[in-house]
């Protein structure tokens, strides 16, 4: 019995088949195959049953399944305190987080721990791919997903403003005068709450620029091109300065939530935890700090 064939077993358990302890592990089926053989019997017993396409824990299963996650903790425990290892963590984030919290996160992060992180920005589409294919550890995410296959973690939300430029806004008090909209992509959250908003009015845009940035969008839009949907934290500044107007498009406050988000199978892994937690400490002190900014 090895650490590697019990972490497979538990891979096994958490993934639901061989094909996809797999993956998690970057390994071969037939070693994870041949893996739970030689665990089974080592033990003397067998620990799954196949189920249609799914393996399913035995009675035997679940008792070995309180030792291994303990055995698991334990040696993970073990190895970071002897060999004093450097946490090595991809994570992944939305491009607005990116933009406007992520990189003071990452620094406080690696300050204080001691850790290295590598840092992949993209759409939310593309996020939950690299998440699924463990390309990545753990994301930043605007929105909610509350899935069993996946453990999320509130940290905060951003409230979401339509802005035009001054001269725009002038040009939109003329009779006939038809909105222009600048959008994100297909696949992003904003794309997504654009969409909702213009189904709920009834309306039927006229998309004039679309674009994977954020700042491309403002830019585009204090040039007088039309309309966007950005976060107050994109366009904070220009507001102050009488750059952008806020426009009353939708009579309700749009706000948009963002957290963590990670397979649950990887929940237990110390080197997340902690990240979690550090996480969840840094944004609940941002939030509280913005809190009495705006008292």
């Amino acid at each position: 019995m090895t650490i590697e064939k019990i972490k497979m077993f538990l891979a096994v358990y958490t993934e639901g088949s061989v094909s996809n302890a797999a993956k998690f592990l970057h390994v071969t089926q037939p070693a994870i195959s041949q893996g739970i053989q030689a665990l089974e019997e080592c033990l003397n017993c067998k620990l799954f049953n196949r189920e249609g396409r799914k393996l399913e824990l035995t009675a035997d299963g679940h008792k070995f399944l309180i030792h291994a996650r303990q055995i698991v903790k334990a040696y993970d425990g073990a190895f970071r305190d002897f060999t004093e290892k450097q946490a090595h963590l991809k994570i992944g984030s939305s491009l607005t987080i990116a933009s406007y919290l992520l990189s003071e996160f990452v620094q406080s992060y690696e300050e204080n721990t001691g850790s290295y992180l590598n840092v992949s920005c993209c759409n939310m589409q593309a996020i939950k791919e690299m998440i699924d294919s463990n390309e990545i550890d753990i994301a930043f995410i605007q929105g909610v997903i509350n899935t069993q296959e996946y453990a999320y973690y509130p940290l905060g939300e951003f409230q979401l403003l339509f802005v035009a430029s001054p001269e725009y806004t002038e040009r939109r008090s003329k009779e006939g005068f038809v909105d222009d909209f600048i959008i994100r992509e297909t696949g992003s959250t904003y794309r997504t709450m654009f969409e909702t908003v213009c189904d709920e009015l009834n309306m039927v845009p006229n998309v004039k620029w679309e674009s994977t940035s954020n700042g491309v969008i403002k830019q585009a839009v204090m040039n007088n091109q039309g309309i966007a949907l950005l976060s107050r934290e994109a366009v904070d500044e220009e507001i102050e300065s009488g750059e952008l107007v806020v426009l009353n498009i939708y009579n309700q406050t749009l706000s948009e939530p963002y957290g963590l988000l990670l397979k649950r199978a990887k929940a237990d892994n110390p080197d997340i935890k902690d990240f979690v937690a550090y996480g969840q400490k840094y944004f609940n002190s941002l939030n509280s700090s913005h809190s009495l900014l705006n008292e």
